[in-house]
């Protein structure tokens, strides 16, 4: 056998034009949808923790409000953060939307929020309903009448 009959006789070990293109189709297919999910999780993963850093705040102004005679947590919207204040004194303030690029919904028009504790860490009026949001994702907190925290 020559080697003109060993290359004619070979099976071709290349692809063809129309299968580099489904390939790559698929590939910008999965990628696009990859990136999509991703997005959603990220944004999901975000409003999550930014609900539980809101949360903490809350739970922290009632021990604060037991040791220093009463504490209040401010909710604003624009820009969103929370704010946790004893005795005028600012103790933590957190800035929702550097750290997550959250938005918050504290119902209707409403653009800033108020709960008050007294001396022995119960919320006064305190009930609320937060929603927390980015893109598609939501993650809702709820404080009680009294000030405790339901996810």
């Amino acid at each position: 056998m020559t080697n003109t009959e060993r290359l004619s006789t070979s099976p071709a070990l290349g692809t063809t034009l129309l299968e580099a293109i489904l390939l790559l189709t698929l590939l910008g297919v999965l990628t696009a949808a990859s990136i999509r999910g991703g997005a959603l999780l990220r944004d999901r993963w975000a409003v999550v923790a930014a609900r539980d850093a809101l949360a903490s705040v809350v739970r922290e102004a009632r021990g604060v409000a037991v040791g220093r005679g009463g504490a209040t947590v401010t909710l604003a919207t624009t820009p969103p953060e929370v704010v946790l204040t004893s005795s005028g004194e600012a103790l933590r303030r957190i800035d929702l939307a550097r750290e997550w690029g959250v938005a918050l919904d504290l119902g209707g028009s409403m653009t800033r929020a108020d709960l008050h504790f007294d001396a022995a860490g119960v919320g006064r009026m305190a009930a609320r309903t937060v929603r927390v949001t980015l893109g598609g994702a939501e993650a809702v907190l709820v404080v009680s009448a009294y000030g405790r925290v339901r996810r």
